[in-house]
C-alpha cells in the first residue's frame, strides 16, 4: 500500500542520513489520521 512504499522510502533516505524524510512521513501520517 502507500504506507508501505512510504516507508520504504523513510527508510532508504535515513541510511542516506536524512531526518526530515521521517518528519515528513510523519506529518503526512498524522494530517491523514
Amino acid at each position: 500500500g502507500d504506507i508501505d512504499k512510504a516507508l520504504k522510502l523513510m527508510n532508504e533516505a535515513e541510511k542516506l542520513g536524512s531526518t526530515t524524510a521521517r518528519k515528513t512521513f510523519i506529518s503526512s501520517v498524522k494530517g491523514k489520521g
